[in-house]
């Protein structure tokens, strides 16, 4: 019963491409792990710092569970077990976190340590660092959005710490402190664990509501303050070049913050992705120069940082591509397969605009840095 619960909590939430993506990165990771000489390059611990407490800080503050409608009407007045569906749930929030936060490292770990025990010890640790990336959010579901970032913050603090000279603190491990980072990485991730599954086996977040609400702009008077978009003319162009330029400009925007209490939609200017398409290459690029100092190991880093950015952006990008999509208009109004393919053109016109400036960039750092 339980691997049932667990591939329709994971097929429910997960596409299977998404899926094999994430499978096929931790593969080639491992083996990248095994096949690569431990070598100690210092600025590589802070990579591994950065990524957990980047997760730590975006799991804590956006605390949620991996809960649909569906579930609440289906699967929690079955008679299925509720400890099987708490695991389920539990391991579909560590597919996105946990998975998420310890591909990246994975893949920087051999770098940190000099030696293959050591490498060992801290992937054992690092693998239950992502226990506690998981665990955060789900242990600080009933609290409010205040209490979470105090919490959140003050954990991302910790594991920063080291950085400061104090070894207290999970992170430990990386600074050549193993004594330290077993001790308090086993106190956290055992800790938050815990308090998640009492929070999903306590909690009665069956009875969790689904609520759509709209954020009116009012002025001091308390008028609603109604925006008139400007006058956009279709005039003396062809279908295709209108349905190509309407998607191009249009961007998307959609987001579930809570798996089922709030759903957010909207959309954007495509200037203002460009923007910060832009912004995205100039620091990208400004870490890549800092690191392209020499040695074959930075130039696998400097591949996997860029490969990863352009690539998995734009898949981020587009996962809202047909969530406002009117398909009762659109689809009437032409041939679903013509403006389809108008429709895709636009899309990848809108993903090019993004990554041109982080490409462009990249193109300069290998002419000039090597």
């Amino acid at each position: 019963m339980l691997l049932k619960t667990l591939k329709l909590i994971l097929i429910t939430r997960y596409s299977k491409f998404f899926i094999v993506i994430l499978v096929l990165l931790l593969a080639y990771n491992i083996f990248t792990g095994l096949v690569i000489k431990p070598t100690e390059i210092v600025y590589y611990r802070y990579v591994v710092l950065a990524i957990f407490s980047f997760f730590t800080l975006l799991a804590g503050v956006n605390s949620t569970v991996p809960l649909l409608k569906s579930d609440v009407h289906f699967l929690f007045v079955s008679a299925m077990p509720r400890k099987d569906l708490i695991l389920s749930l539990f391991t579909s929030k560590y597919v996105f976190y946990g998975l998420s936060s310890l591909i990246p490292v994975l893949y920087t770990l051999p770098f940190t340590q000099t030696g293959r025990i050591d490498e060992l010890a801290g992937l054992i640790l690092s693998v239950l660092m992502t226990f506690f990336v998981t665990s955060i959010g789900l242990a600080l579901y009933n609290f409010s959005i205040r209490v979470r970032i105090a919490v959140s913050a003050a954990a991302t603090l910790w594991l920063i710490s080291p950085i400061f000279g104090f070894y207290y603190s999970p992170m430990a491990y990386l600074f050549d402190h193993f004594t330290y980072g077993i001790i308090f990485v086993v106190i956290l991730s055992a800790g938050f664990t815990y308090f998640a599954f009492r929070t999903l086996a306590t909690s009665q977040i069956e009875k969790t509501r689904v609520i759509g609400s709209v954020r009116e702009k009012r002025d001091r008077e308390g008028n609603i303050i109604v925006k008139i978009p400007r006058e956009t003319t279709f005039r003396n162009r062809s279908v295709a070049f209108n349905t190509i330029a309407f998607n191009f400009s249009r961007v998307p925007i959609y987001s579930r913050t809570s798996f089922i209490s709030r759903n957010r939609s909207g959309t954007t200017k495509i200037s203002r992705v460009i923007i910060a398409g832009i912004a995205i290459s100039i620091v990208l690029n400004l870490i890549l120069v800092k690191m392209s100092t020499s040695g074959s190991t930075d130039l696998l880093l400097s591949i996997f940082i860029s490969v990863y950015s352009v690539m998995f952006i734009p898949l981020l990008f587009s996962q809202s591509a047909l969530a406002l999509e009117r398909a009762w208009l659109s689809f009437t109004s032409m041939d679903p397969g013509i403006y389809m393919k108008y429709f895709m053109t636009g899309k990848i016109l809108q993903a090019l605009s993004f990554t041109a400036p982080i490409s462009a960039g990249l193109i300069f750092i290998s002419l000039f840095y090597g």
